[in-house]
């Protein structure tokens, strides 16, 4: 890990990672994880970071203040001008210990953990991926999901108590999180790309997006169980 992270400085210069690195940035239980490994099957990735709990959890004081101060801005360029230098100062740690990895898609730099104004400032040459799924079906993906893993998830007892609560959060939370992946989509339309659901049955329009051909196999299916749709 040392030496990873010791190789890794050469794409490190003034707190920015310098090479193109690729997001998949909508929630959890979207098919986050088959597009990571469909960027690596592309070659257009060469290596994804697994979830880190401890990482995220080391930079959430950090993160709080940055992440208001990204939501109240009024784009991501006047984010930059006013707050570029703390994002790399306060966040310095992050980038070393994602700097070996350019496919996010899970936390701390894959999801939506961090605000996507703060990954660009880190990442400028960064690709942000969204996918779209039914509202209906992300909902119950995700309950099953926070019930089997409560030690994650402290609220998922709320589904037993107040499901209609639950999912009202849950419905505010994928707006919140939609508005802010349209809003670095506005500073550059050719770093981001929205997927549907239906796009992960194949690999057209991920191919396309990067300019690249597809591969002669079937578009991965990740955390694949009782017939469900890929995660």
């Amino acid at each position: 890990m040392v030496l990873r992270r010791t190789l890794a400085k050469r794409w490190i210069k003034n707190g920015e990672i310098t090479r193109p690195v690729h997001i998949v940035c909508s929630p959890y239980k979207t098919g986050t994880t088959s597009v990571g490994h469909a960027l690596l099957a592309l070659g257009v990735g060469t290596r994804a970071m697994k979830h880190n709990r401890v990482l995220l959890q080391k930079i959430q004081p950090a993160l709080r203040d940055l992440q208001k101060l990204a939501d109240k801005s009024q784009g991501f360029r006047a984010f930059h001008a006013e707050h570029a230098d703390r994002v790399k100062d306060e966040l310095a740690e992050l980038v070393s210990c994602i700097a070996p990895y350019d496919v996010f898609q899970d936390a701390p730099f894959g999801h939506t953990q961090i605000h996507p104004f703060i990954r660009k400032v880190l990442a400028p040459q960064a690709r942000f991926i969204w996918i779209n799924r039914a509202r209906k079906d992300w909902m119950a993906s995700v309950q099953h999901w926070e019930e089997t893993h409560p030690e994650i998830y402290p609220d998922h007892t709320e589904w037993a108590t107040n499901a209609s609560a639950r999912r009202k959060k849950m419905h505010k939370f994928w707006r919140r999180q939609y508005r802010n992946f349209k809003r670095v989509r506005r500073s550059g339309p050719q770093q981001c790309l929205e997927l549907e659901w239906d796009d992960l049955n194949d690999w057209t329009a991920l191919a396309a997006f990067y300019g690249v051909e597809a591969p002669q196999i079937d578009f991965p299916k990740s955390n694949v169980s009782r017939g469900e749709s890929p995660e």
